[in-house]
């Protein structure tokens, strides 16, 4: 069996959710066109996740969110079921973030490299410079920055966290697949929140919160990382299943842990058997599945 999932964030319903929606779908169609000319799981999840970075309406690779400073920080991590893992936090100016993670897990020397590192090693390895701030998300900053000038760092990060429980879904984009060597991988990539503090990571590239793959199944996730990282959230939801139990049970387990702590996000899962599921606990979250026996 060939199967693949894909997502593009959880949050509120919003005026461009038919469009999210085709976005993700024409990435899960691409990924399972990649399965079926017997590419692996992981590329499969590397061609969706770029898709999806390459589209401004997900925050992810271009149209990410642009931080205080009016700098974009990228995170994006993948993993498949033999635990290779390769991750970026806070990479500028690369088009596909995902793109480079991949490239320092095949390389298999580290699995994360962070900041202008990740950055100097994207340009070592060929990936050329790439601005991916857009327009819109640049006119969103200077707003922003207007509206908020006398206002400390710290509150501003209090009003900004209401303010996005009132937005349409986050934006964070994710892939599970399954080859038909049978072979799991999971990825997610981020553009981050709304007007973030630079050096501030999320749970996408820590491994275990908002991606995870093993044998048994294949986890992303997306919402707000603080609390997805406080139940490690992917990690949690694998566990499960590789203890025996269906995806959707997974899911509510790992969604019930999230709740616990007060958080908002939504999960994607496949099992080593090419059974799927979703869940989220916000108004919609964007997602595509497709299969082939």
């Amino acid at each position: 069996m060939l199967k693949i999932l894909c997502h593009g964030g959880a949050g509120r319903r919003g005026a461009n959710q038919e469009a999210k929606n085709a976005v993700v779908a024409r990435a899960t169609a691409l990924g399972m066109e990649v399965l079926k000319l017997k590419g692996s799981a992981v590329d499969a999840v590397t061609a969706a996740v770029s898709l999806m970075e390459d589209d401004p309406l997900l925050n992810a690779g271009t149209g990410s969110y642009v931080q205080m400073d009016g700098m974009v920080r990228m995170d994006a991590s993948i993993m498949d079921a033999r635990l290779n893992v390769g991750a970026v936090i806070g990479i500028r100016d690369v088009k596909n973030p995902i793109q480079v993670a991949r490239r320092i897990m095949d390389l298999g020397i580290h699995s994360v490299l962070g900041g202008d590192l990740a950055t100097d090693f994207a340009r070592t390895e060929g990936f050329e410079s790439y601005d991916p701030r857009t327009v819109e998300k640049l006119e969103l900053w200077l707003e922003l920055r207007r509206k908020y000038v006398r206002m400390s760092n710290l509150n501003l990060m209090h009003v900004l966290r209401e303010e996005m429980r009132r937005e349409e879904a986050l934006g964070t984009v994710g892939c599970v697949a399954l080859d038909g060597r049978s072979q799991l991988a999971a990825g997610t990539s981020t553009g981050g929140l709304k007007l973030d503090l630079p050096g501030r990571v999320g749970d996408v590239p820590l491994i275990g919160c908002g991606t995870y793959a093993c044998e048994q199944a294949a986890v992303s996730c997306t919402g707000v990382g603080e609390k997805i990282i406080k139940v490690c959230l992917a990690k949690t939801v694998a566990e499960a299943a590789r203890r025996g139990l269906p995806p959707e049970e997974a899911c509510r387990l790992g969604m019930t842990e999230i709740e616990e702590v007060g958080g908002r996000a939504g999960v994607i899962c496949l099992d080593g058997q090419g059974r799927g599921a979703s869940l989220w606990n916000t108004e919609a979250m964007t997602i595509c599945q497709l299969e082939e026996k």
